[in-house]
């Protein structure tokens, strides 16, 4: 079964793209498939693949996601307006990743290389993650104007009609899902269905706002901070947030016996099921490690790429 990805995994996927590829520039663009791309990138924040990786992105109908990755793939010939237009994107250097509020709207924003060739300044890449009607923009400044879009759409009378040398028109804000939210029934029209009936499942268990807290808490968290990952992935996850200075410091600490006993309380705290149990982890860019009441559905948004391209 394919599905959408979910508006409040997004909020946690944009986080991490931002931190990964702010600072990074983009290189020649490939095709995975007709309506899967990577933006291949380097300057990016990892380390384990010295700054390299991909943006990669679908905009399949019933599973549009986008992600970074550090896999190979291989890349097949497509010769569309869209595809072509991507390549003006090759150098430009990533400046904040945003999400828009309460929608599944990411947007890249990038400056150019400039240069007296170089007409445009700056760029906007938008992509839209709406099931069933997924779509993605180059948006170019100074004129703030679309000049590539992947599939045409709307009508000229609607009060959102997008199409080239026009304006970008995104829909009007929708409330964020938030800590705010009083009742199932007033949070119910900003959740998809099958969220919807984990929420309640879980407020059967729990009571509201437990289960809301839980919720959102298993999407924000920080990999470090969740119980439910081995003692490797979360130590691993710090480091990458540590500066010099606290890597030094740890060096010359010591160290003798420590962390074991709070390791094998952890250990067994998660296999006896009193742990906590809500995390959401995007590992590797193209996969997403779950754990907990609302992990299924995150997963699951993840598996329909087209994995024979991968080498």
């Amino acid at each position: 079964m394919s599905m959408a990805i979910d508006n409040l995994a997004l909020k946690k996927i944009t986080l991490d793209l931002e931190e990964e590829l702010v600072g990074a520039f983009f290189d020649k663009p490939f095709a995975l498939s007709t309506n899967q791309f990577a933006l291949p990138y380097h300057s990016g924040k990892n380390v384990e693949n010295k700054g390299r990786g991909s943006l990669i992105f679908s905009l399949d109908g019933t599973n549009p996601f986008v992600c970074y990755s550090f896999d190979k793939y291989t890349k097949i010939e497509v010769n569309t307006p869209f595809f072509n237009s991507l390549k003006k994107l090759t150098g430009s250097k990533v400046t904040s990743v945003t999400k828009y509020q309460g929608e599944r709207i990411v947007t890249f924003h990038m400056e150019t290389k400039g240069g007296i060739e170089e007409f445009n300044l700056a760029f906007d890449f938008i992509l839209e993650l709406f099931p069933q009607k997924a779509n993605a923009y180059i948006v170019a400044y100074p004129y703030a104007k679309v000049v590539s879009l992947y599939k045409e759409h709307g009508d000229v009378f609607s009060t959102r009609y997008i199409t080239r040398n026009l304006p970008y028109l995104p829909p009007l804000p929708r409330r964020e899902v938030d800590e705010s939210f009083l009742s199932l029934e007033e949070i119910k029209p900003y959740l998809s269905r099958s969220t919807y009936r984990l929420l309640s499942s879980r407020t059967e268990e729990i009571g509201f706002k437990n289960a809301l807290k839980e919720m959102i808490d298993s999407v924000l968290a920080q990999t470090y901070e969740n119980w439910e990952l081995s003692d490797e992935e979360r130590a691993k996850d710090l480091v990458t947030r540590m500066t010099i200075d606290e890597k030094v410091g740890m060096m010359v600490i010591n160290s003798r016996g420590m962390g074991i006993n709070v390791a094998n309380d952890a250990y067994k705290s998660i296999s006896e099921g009193s742990g906590p149990s809500n995390a959401l982890v995007v590992a590797d860019g193209g996969t997403v490690t779950c754990a907990g009441p609302f992990s299924d559905r995150y997963t699951e948004a993840y598996q329909n790429i087209d994995m024979s391209n991968r080498v």
